[in-house]
């Protein structure tokens, strides 16, 4: 069987396995309402003051420069998984028993990875001529439309798979850390970007759309001193200047930087295979862990009893066995639990899960809390508990997958009452660790401050609610952590305080009373929760 058979076939699978899933649905929906406040004027690009006639050439201007930055960052996490669940799932032990190479299976996984962001591409174009017809333009010049989608859209969904390929052959990046990791540099190549006209982490083209707006002011005599921007407008806008660009070619001497981030993705591609593990479980920390396990198995003799006899192995190795008779056993009968004390095993059992961490992650936990605890109030409200907070996020993204992700959904969903009890255990056990690791917020009360204790307290049951949810409704952790990480960068460490202060860190948010409508949010997160479970029940 020839190489390229394969791999068609790799890409295929992955492509079909992927657009089936419901996070590729939201995306689409998110697409469909991007597409619609363009088509209604409710997204604009303005240069200065000018904006442009719908035409093909700023539509598709429009759409691919306005879209590019938003999808680079959200399509990083809706494709880091094509590795992860091959190993959960058990197919990687199949794929590393074949004669197949490492290069060839992470090519797939990069092309298919590929081809799902092409396709997402793919519908904005499709919205990209609607939005034209829409607005009375019948005549579509094909060109003009496509060109920025070819050299904004393409390098960037390029090397964002090749990214999210390599963060999963990286041990250390393939959980919440990797995803914090990102959107770190994510921010941090926009800052490089916007202060220093950083073209080498231009990513999502901003530079280029820049230059090619410029050449195109210059080509019609407008006094535009360069820059652009997309953001809300209306339909009839009074104080735009509309003017009929009618494009410029796409392919300056700054084109040569889009196609250096096809090299970009080539390199991060050829050091994934450098670092793939091929499912071997024996490297690293897993060698480690079973060679100790091993170790504490041979301190005992195996031993398994049956009926009226134990059957005794007589050596470590050996495969012969020895049967005598064994004492009689009684059994004693199943005492019955009450409703309340069921509940405390479940809370119980929920919280010890939650917690089940290596040693250093608790190291880390007590030293941010004993530093929110020893500062003053006002410095553990605005920095320490929301540290502490964002790193227990990255424990609890996956309290809503749990029983998905480790194939235990009709054990878990068959015990009494899993709505009433396992549900709200789950969700409780994330509002009480939350509220633990982060009650240096607690001493707003001794201090007076009872709006922004309040604000505080509604921030931990926010939280695990909107972990909760997200697990349910999207089927991973990735949406979560995305979303979260991000929002807690904009909103609580932000430099202002804005209507995303979800945590009550600046004082004017906390005036304004918002919190209160974070907590109409958690009613609204746990009603979709609790919709999204009971939904899961009934098709089992």
């Amino acid at each position: 069987m020839s190489s390229v058979f394969v791999l068609y076939h790799l890409v295929r699978a992955n492509f079909l396995e992927r657009i089936r899933r419901r996070n590729f649905l939201i995306v689409l929906f998110s697409v469909v309402l991007l597409s619609l406040a363009i088509a209604t004027g409710r997204l604009v690009l303005r240069l200065d003051v000018y904006v442009g006639e719908y035409n093909s050439a700023w539509v598709g201007a429009l759409v691919a420069g306005s879209t590019t930055v938003l999808l680079c960052f959200a399509n990083f996490f809706i494709v880091k998984n094509a590795i992860g669940l091959d190993r959960r799932t058990g197919v990687g032990e199949l794929v590393a028993s074949t004669p197949m190479s490492k290069f060839t299976y992470l090519l797939g996984k990069f092309l298919s990875n590929f081809a799902v962001l092409v396709a997402i591409e793919g519908i904005l174009f499709a919205s990209a001529i609607i939005v034209q017809l829409v607005h009375g333009e019948a005549n579509i010049d094909w060109f003009a439309i496509l060109q920025p989608f070819v050299f904004i859209a393409l390098p960037a969904m390029a090397a964002i798979s090749a990214l999210a390929l390599f963060f999963e052959t990286i041990p250390g990046l393939r959980s919440g850390i990797g995803n914090f990791l990102f959107v770190c540099l994510w921010f941090y190549m926009l800052f490089r970007i916007m202060a220093f006209n950083g073209i080498l982490f231009d990513l999502p083209g901003i530079l280029y759309v820049d230059s090619v707006f410029t050449s195109a002011a210059e080509a019609m005599n407008l006094p535009f001193s360069g820059g652009f921007s997309v953001e809300g407008g209306t339909v009839a806008d009074p104080f735009a200047q509309y003017v009929r660009w009618e494009g410029v070619s796409w392919i300056n001497e700054m084109v040569w930087w889009r196609l250096y981030w096809f090299l970009v993705a080539a390199a991060l591609t050829g050091m994934a295979a450098l670092t793939f593990d091929r499912f071997d479980s024996s490297r690293g920390i897993q060698r480690f862990l079973r060679r100790k396990r091993r170790k504490a198995a041979g301190a005992y003799q195996k031993s398994v009893k049956t009926e009226g006899h134990i059957v005794e192995q007589e050596g470590k190795g050996s495969d012969q066995f020895i049967s005598h008779d064994a004492t009689e056993v009684c059994l004693s009968g199943v005492s019955k639990i009450s409703g309340l004390n069921h509940f405390g095993r479940i809370l119980w059992s929920e919280i010890r899960m939650i917690l089940k961490r290596p040693w250093w992650w608790y190291l880390i936990s007590l030293y941010l809390i004993a530093m929110s605890l020893v500062v003053p109030v006002n410095d553990a409200r605005t920095f320490w508990v929301p540290v502490i907070w964002l790193w227990f996020a990255l424990a609890i993204s996956g309290i809503g997958i749990r029983e998905s992700y480790h194939r235990t959904e009709q054990i878990i969903f068959s015990a009494p009452h899993p709505l009433r009890l396992q549900f709200t255990a789950t969700w409780l056990a994330g509002v009480v660790l939350t509220t633990l690791l982060g009650i240096a917020g607690a001493r707003l009360f001794l201090f007076g401050e009872s709006d922004a204790a309040i604000a505080w307290g509604v921030a931990a049951f926010f939280i695990p609610s909107f972990a909760f949810a997200s697990g349910i409704l999207s089927g991973n952790r990735r949406f979560f952590e995305g979303v979260f990480i991000s929002w807690w960068l904009i909103g609580p460490m932000g430099s202002k305080g804005t209507g995303l202060d979800f945590m009550g860190v600046h004082q004017e948010v906390v005036s304004q009373g918002l919190h209160w409508k974070y907590l109409i949010g958690t009613i609204f997160l746990l009603i979709l929760a609790y919709a999204g479970r009971w939904w899961r029940l009934r098709s089992l």
